[in-house]
C-alpha cells in the first residue's frame, strides 16, 4: 500500500452511512446502483497514473468500506453491493461513485484519498465477481484459449496475432479498462466482436468466461499487483531504465494576485508506483521561472515539481514518461496561494456522523467532515499555536482514531479539542474523518460542533438489536427522521459555523420502569387531586348553605323588632323569641 492506513471508515452506514448504511433506502440493488450513478456529481476520469494494487485495493476496502458495504447476490438493501451491480458499472463510474459519494444516500465521498488508493479499491471491487476457486485455475484456460492472439501478459503480442497481423489490443495501455464494466467484457468474451474475436460460448461455461474476465483486469494492471484477492506477489521497481533525457521547464505564479516573496527552490520527484526514486533541484529566478535539465527518461516513470511557499507544498501537474520522448522539452507550471489565517471563507459540502451501538454500554461515533475552500487565498494553521480547525471531543471519549497519515502530521488531540493543522488550498476538497468510543448509561446527549458553515448534516444511528431510540437534530428550519428496523436517520440543513448539533438516545427498555412508576405516581396524585376537589366542593355548598341561614335569622330578628315596636306582640313574647333566634344566630 502506497501509505500506512489504519483508520476504519464507517460512514456509507457514512455513508452509510449510501450503498453505508451507504444508504439504507430501499429498493433493488441494481435500482439503487443506477441510481447513485445517476446522482453522483459529472467528475472527469482519466485513466489510472500507476497501475491499482489489488492487495492494497483490499485493504483499503477492510479499511474505508467493509464496515458498511457486503457483497449480496440479486436484489438486497442499498448498504449491499450488488453482484449485478459490480457486473454492469464501469471501473470509471465506480471511481466517480468513490469520490464524489451520494449525500442523498449517506454515501461519504472520499475525496481525501489519493487517485491510487480510490483506484486500488476500484480493481478490487471489480475482482469479487468470482471465486478464488475460479480464479485460481484461469491462468491454464487463458494461456490455451487466449495467450495466441492477446499475448502472455495482454500486450496483444501473441504469436497468431504478429503471424497473422491482426492488430489486438494491448490492456496495459489502459491500465483497468476503465470504460469497460466487467458484463462488457464478458459478453465480448462469450460472444466475440467486430475484430475477428470469436465466440467461446459453447467451450466455456459462464463461471470461466467470469474468471476470464477476472484475469483480463489483473493482466491490465501488470505494472502493479498482479495478484487476485488469493494471490500475493508484486511487481518490483524498475530502477535501470533509462531512455534518455529530456528538459522541464515551469514558471512559478501566485493565484491570490499578490507579489512573489521568499521563492524556496523548486523540487522534481521522479516516481514509479507511488515510491520515489530520484529528486532533482533547481533555483527559481527573479520572474519565477525555473528549468530543470537532463532529467532522465523513462516511459514506466511519472514526474512533479513542487515548492515550499510560506510553509505549504505546492505541487505542478504530474507528467507520464510514457507521454515524454527523449531530447523533449516540457513545461509545468505551480501556482502557490497568500495565506489567510480565518476560517470563513471555508465551506462544508456535508457533515456525516454515524452512531453505532455496539454494546449495552458503549457507543462508537464516527465523523466525516467534506469541507471545500472556494476563495483564492489558503486558509493555513496560524504558526504552531492556532489550528485550522477545531473539533471539541468529549473527555469520556476513548480510542480516538483517524488517518494515520493526517495523525502523525496535521490532525493532533489537544485538552480535548482535536485540532486540524492541515492547510486547505483555493478549489480543494478537504477531508477529516475521526472516530472515537464513549461510555453508554441507558440516556445520552450527543454534541457535534461545527467549525465552519455546513450546507447538509446526516447523522445515522445503528442501533442494530438494541431498542434504542434518539430525538434531536434542532438546528434548522428542515429536518427529518426516517427509520427502520435497525437504523434512524436524521437530516439538517444550512447550519451556522461555530454551530452545535444535539441528539439524545436512550434505551426505551431501561426507562420504562420509571416510566410505569411515573404514571402510578400521576394516576395516585390525579386521584388526589379528584378527592380535594369534591372535599372543597362539599365546603363551599356548606358555607354557601351556613349563609342563607344565617341571613334568614337576622331578618326573623328584624322582622321581631318592628312587631315589638308596633305593639303586635308583649314584651315576655318579643323576649322569649328574641333570644330564641340569637341562640340560633351564635349556633351557626
Amino acid at each position: 500500500m502506497r501509505t500506512e492506513k489504519q483508520f476504519v471508515s464507517w460512514f456509507p452506514l457514512m455513508a452509510i452511512l449510501a450503498v453505508t448504511l451507504s444508504g439504507c433506502v430501499s429498493q433493488t440493488a441494481a435500482d439503487s446502483a443506477a441510481a447513485s450513478s445517476a446522482q453522483a456529481p459529472t467528475l472527469a476520469v482519466s485513466q489510472p497514473l500507476v497501475a491499482p494494487s489489488l492487495t492494497d485495493g483490499q485493504q483499503l476496502y477492510q479499511q474505508y468500506c467493509a464496515s458498511c458495504h457486503s457483497i449480496s447476490d440479486g436484489s438486497a438493501a442499498p448498504h449491499l453491493i450488488s453482484v449485478d451491480w459490480l457486473k454492469q458499472t464501469t471501473p470509471a463510474e465506480m471511481y466517480r461513485y468513490v469520490t464524489s459519494g451520494n449525500s442523498s444516500e449517506g454515501m461519504p465521498a472520499y475525496a481525501s484519498l489519493t487517485s491510487s488508493d480510490r483506484w486500488d479499491i476500484v480493481a478490487y471491487l471489480l475482482s469479487l465477481i468470482s471465486p478464488v476457486s475460479e480464479v485460481s485455475g484461469t491462468q491454464l484456460t487463458y494461456q490455451n484459449m487466449c495467450s495466441a492472439c492477446h499475448g502472455a501478459t495482454g500486450q496483444g503480442e501473441g504469436t497468431q496475432a504478429l503471424s497473422q497481423n491482426i492488430q489486438v489490443s494491448d490492456w496495459q495501455q489502459d491500465p483497468l479498462l476503465i470504460d469497460s464494466s466487467n458484463e462488457t467484457l464478458y459478453e465480448a468474451i462469450r460472444s466475440g466482436n467486430a475484430h475477428g474475436m470469436g465466440t467461446f460460448a459453447v467451450m466455456l461455461s459462464e463461471a470461466k468466461i467470469w474468471a476470464l474476465v477476472n484475469q483480463v483486469r489483473t493482466l491490465s494492471i501488470q505494472g502493479g499487483d498482479q495478484s487476485t484477492s488469493g494471490g500475493n506477489e508484486t511487481s518490483p521497481l524498475v530502477t535501470d531504465t533509462n531512455e534518455g533525457f529530456f528538459t522541464l521547464s515551469g514558471k512559478v505564479s501566485n493565484g491570490s494576485g499578490g507579489t512573489l516573496e521568499n521563492l524556496s527552490a523548486v523540487q522534481l520527484d521522479i516516481v514509479q508506483n507511488n515510491q520515489i526514486l530520484y529528486t532533482m533541484t533547481t533555483s527559481v529566478l527573479a520572474d519565477g521561472t525555473f528549468q530543470f535539465v537532463l532529467v532522465p527518461l523513462s516511459s514506466r516513470w511519472n514526474y512533479m515539481a513542487h515548492i515550499n511557499y510560506g510553509g505549504v507544498i505546492y505541487k505542478s501537474g504530474r507528467l507520464l514518461g510514457q507521454s515524454i520522448v527523449a531530447d523533449a522539452s516540457e513545461n509545468e507550471d505551480i501556482v502557490v496561494y497568500d495565506p489567510v489565517y480565518e476560517t470563513s471563507a471555508l465551506q462544508a459540502e456535508s457533515l456525516h456522523v454515524l452512531i453505532s451501538f455496539d454494546s449495552e454500554n458503549s457507543v462508537h461515533v464516527a465523523q466525516s467532515f467534506l469541507i471545500s475552500n472556494p476563495s483564492a487565498f489558503t486558509v493555513s494553521p496560524l504558526e504552531t499555536a492556532s489550528p485550522v480547525l477545531v473539533f471539541p471531543i468529549s473527555s469520556s471519549a476513548q480510542n480516538l482514531s483517524f488517518a494515520a497519515s493526517q495523525e502523525s502530521e496535521f490532525l493532533k488531540l489537544t485538552q480535548g479539542v482535536l485540532g486540524d493543522w492541515q492547510p486547505i488550498l483555493p478549489g480543494s476538497v478537504h477531508q477529516v474523518m475521526f472516530e472515537y468510543d464513549l461510555p453508554f448509561d441507558d440516556e445520552q446527549d450527543f454534541v457535534f460542533y461545527t467549525p465552519v458553515s455546513v450546507s447538509s448534516a446526516m447523522v445515522m444511528v445503528e442501533t442494530g438489536s438494541q431498542p434504542i431510540n434518539c430525538t434531536g437534530m434542532q438546528v434548522s428550519s428542515h429536518s427529518a427522521m426516517m427509520k427502520s428496523a435497525a437504523v434512524q436517520m436524521f437530516t439538517a440543513e444550512d447550519i451556522q459555523a461555530e454551530s452545535k448539533i444535539n441528539l439524545h438516545c436512550f434505551n426505551k427498555q431501561s426507562i420504562l420502569p420509571n416510566l410505569l412508576g411515573g404514571i402510578a405516581l400521576m394516576l395516585v396524585l390525579i386521584g388526589v387531586a379528584v378527592a380535594a376537589y369534591f372535599v372543597r366542593q362539599k365546603a363551599i355548598r356548606r358555607l354557601q348553605q351556613g349563609k342563607v341561614k344565617r341571613t334568614a335569622l337576622l331578618d326573623a330578628i328584624i322582622t321581631l323588632d318592628d312587631q315589638f315596636k308596633a305593639g303586635e306582640i308583649s314584651a315576655e313574647v318579643y323576649q322569649a323569641k328574641r333570644e330564641e333566634l340569637i341562640r340560633h344566630l351564635e349556633g351557626e
